[in-house]
């Protein structure tokens, strides 16, 4: 019944008012199709993000990537008076991203670090923690509450 009345709603109008009713469909359909003219002025650079090719491969980087930054944390807390035996874990929050432009890498963003967590003899300690806390800290920007160091056994 509603359809019926609306229909005929439309029928009545004049040809001006529908022509004017087109003509602002019209106008609202360019509007919503036009480039927003940015053309990427106000952006830096036209980025585009490139994704590792094969996920295979991207472990293995990221394993790699890994092993090193635990062996480079390994190596420096070696030093540190107090602290034994040690195993480091450290997990990445993401992958590689690659930004460049026209099929071009001009920039490489290194994996985030999620967490590290130390196993230690001397992890028992609060000035060992604390030390260790605090170098993880510098080296890697990860907040206290992403370290966890624990006494091995």
């Amino acid at each position: 019944m509603e359809t019926k009345k609306g229909l005929n709603s439309i029928r009545n109008l004049t040809a001006t008012e529908k022509l004017i009713i087109l003509a602002a469909a019209g106008i609202l359909i360019l509007l919503l199709l036009l480039p927003d003219g940015n053309d990427g002025a106000n952006r830096e650079s036209s980025e585009i993000t490139y994704e590792n090719e094969s996920s295979e491969s991207n472990f293995s980087y990221l394993q790699e990537y890994t092993d090193y930054l635990e062996n480079r944390l390994l190596a420096v807390l070696k030093s540190v008076d107090g602290i034994g035996e040690m195993e480091v874990m450290i997990t990445l929050k993401s992958s590689e991203e690659q930004i460049g432009e026209k099929n071009q890498v001009t920039k490489t963003i290194m994996p985030e670090i999620e967490g590290v967590v130390i196993a230690c003899t001397g992890g028992d300690s609060a000035v060992v923690v604390e030390e260790i806390t605090e170098a993880v800290q510098a080296l890697f920007s990860v907040q206290s509450h992403k370290i966890k160091i624990l006494k091995k056994s």
